[in-house]
Parts: structure tokens; sequence; C-alpha cells
């Protein structure tokens, strides 16, 4: 369970959510190492219905919205705002707002690995190793 608050900044938010990243990709987290351009995130904010189909019918890279920086991050606090406002205006049940969505952040982490040889090694002998987490996310929204 992570509880993350949409209100705060980029920063802490990410700070929230990478080491739990991390975590279920089986990598172990180092903030004092952290490269930011090895992790790459990406986000959906998906109808409940959807959820339902994800083990069946995984979402494509190309469903998500970058979530790499500040400016990303207040495009989703913008998303967020408009749904909550059309779940407080419309009746209970519509379907529209925010309390009958998800969000699914979707997480590529780049994992250099030096020394090792392999067929996609580059020319200065370093290699990378990819993880993709999909993480999904219940919103309680208490103010927005």
């Amino acid at each position: 369970m992570l509880t993350v608050d949409f209100n705060d900044t980029y920063n802490n938010f990410s700070q929230a959510i990478i080491p739990k990243i991390y975590s279920k990709a089986g990598e172990v987290y180092d903030p004092m190492a952290l490269d930011p351009k090895h992790i790459t995130l990406k986000y959906a904010l998906i109808h409940n219905s959807r959820t339902a189909t994800l083990s069946k019918k995984p979402l494509q890279l190309n469903e998500y919205t970058d979530l790499d920086d500040g400016s990303d991050y207040e495009a989703l606090q913008l998303e967020m705002r408009k749904l909550h406002a059309v779940s407080q205006n419309q009746r209970r049940g519509s379907g529209d707002g925010l309390e009958n969505r998800t969000l699914h952040l979707h997480a590529t982490l780049v994992k250099p690995n030096r020394g090792r040889l392999s067929e996609n090694d580059s020319s200065d002998g370093s290699s990378s190793k990819k993880n993709n987490v999909s993480l999904t996310f219940r919103l309680f929204v208490n103010k927005l």
C-alpha cells in the first residue's frame, strides 16, 4: 500500500514511488546512485472497467503519457482535478469522474552493466538490462 499526496511536489511524489518501483523490479534502490536517465515513468488514468481486462489485454506504451518531470506531473494533477470536478458536479455513478478511474504507472528501469559482454553490447564494452514494471494505484482522493 502506498499513499501519495497529489497536491505535493513532483520531487516528493517521485521520492515516494521510486523505491517501490525498484522493489517491485527486484532491484536495490540506492538514492545516492540514482541517475534519472535510468528510469522513465509513464501514466494512464484508465476507467475502472478497463482495469478488469488489463491481464488479458495490457496497455500499450502509446496509451501512456510521460511522467518524467515536474511539468508532466502538473499535467497529471490538472487532469485529476478536472475529473474530480466532474465527479463533484455530476450525480454519483455517472462513470465519468475520478472515483471511477485507476492510475496505472509504467516504469522502465535501465540498469547499466559494466564488464559483461553480450550481443547487445556497445562499443565501449558496456551493456544494459531493462526492467519494465507496471504498478496500479487506486485513487482515494480527499482533496485536489
